[in-house]
């Protein structure tokens, strides 16, 4: 999981299974067309402790059930903004 510290992301890991107990989100398209997923996760440890940030990377040991709602009318753009983030843009379709 991912961090934004102001300047840039810490990476955290959490190398033991976990439970996900919340992911929410947005598929973008950058300026060269390639579909950009930008995702918040909240898991719970063994221990039962919790933690959240931004999702780098995973792998599901297990199953996800996940559902996917298409937005209507607009797409979402993602431009580079002054703070060095990845602004979030909605176009009219």
């Amino acid at each position: 999981l991912g961090y934004w510290n102001g300047n840039e992301y810490e990476a955290h890991d959490y190398p033991d299974p976990a439970e996900l107990l919340s992911l929410q989100g947005n598929l973008a398209l950058d300026s060269e067309g390639k579909r950009i997923a930008h995702v918040h996760v909240s898991i719970s440890t063994q221990d039962g402790a919790v933690c959240g940030g931004h999702l780098i990377a995973a792998t599901v040991h297990n199953t996800l059930e996940m559902g996917l709602l298409p937005l209507a009318a607009i797409a979402l753009d993602r431009r580079s903004e002054d703070s060095g983030l990845m602004g979030l843009f909605p176009r009219a379709l």
